[in-house]
């Protein structure tokens, strides 16, 4: 087969693309307690993550609007401010009900390897079921990409910052996300050699 520039590239392009899967994780949706939302840390594992959709426990067929808040490191000693914080998504929402999941499509979130993130869910109509912790910072559910842990309990309040905490609390819903697994630099490197040999052979040929 002959080689061209073209193929080449497209080659190399294929081989260097990490593949991406697509996974979940659930808190589960018991509706013991509620309010208007939760803050709580996630924690990334070994490979790049981006967010994809929610499910999020309202317990009440309503309509209610969610907001979606993030930022770098944990939640802990920035409740009250919102500062550092970036608000990711807002949307209207029409509650499944009590123990049932409400999807949740939301703007896509990259998240990095190793990394921790404090996350703040809030609606304004508490609305939010949610679940009683033992603690703040234990681990409410995991796997090999994505760590949730409990956190706290926020209040209604037309400023999400402004709102009273409610004590230990785990937020009730499901992340999904797809995980994107970083190229070893060895691997890579002798990718673009190869490639750097191929564009070579191919200009000799002219």
């Amino acid at each position: 087969m002959k080689l061209t520039l073209k193929s080449a590239i497209a080659a190399i392009a294929l081989l260097l693309a990490a593949p991406v899967s697509a996974a979940s994780l659930s808190t589960g949706f018991s509706g013991a307690n509620g309010s208007s939302g939760n803050m709580f840390d996630i924690s990334v594992g070994s490979s790049n993550l981006t967010l994809t959709d929610l499910q999020v426990h309202i317990d009440q067929a309503i309509t209610t609007t969610v907001s979606f808040w993030y930022r770098d490191g944990s939640y802990v000693g920035n409740e009250n401010s919102s500062t550092g914080w970036t608000l990711l998504d807002s949307a209207a929402l029409v509650g499944a009900g009590v123990t049932n999941p409400t999807a949740w499509d939301i703007a896509d979130l990259m998240l990095n390897a190793n990394s921790t993130y404090g996350i703040y869910i809030h609606d304004n109509n508490s609305a939010i079921g949610y679940a009683n912790a033992v603690s703040q910072g234990l681990v409410a559910a995991q796997n090999a990409d994505l760590t949730i842990f409990s956190g706290i309990g926020r209040s209604l309040n037309a400023d999400p910052f402004a709102a009273v905490t409610h004590g230990a609390r785990t937020w009730e819903g499901t992340m999904t996300y797809t995980t994107t697994p970083a190229v070893p630099l060895p691997a890579s490197g002798l990718l673009l050699v190869a490639g750097a040999g191929a564009l070579a052979g191919l200009r000799r040929r002219k």
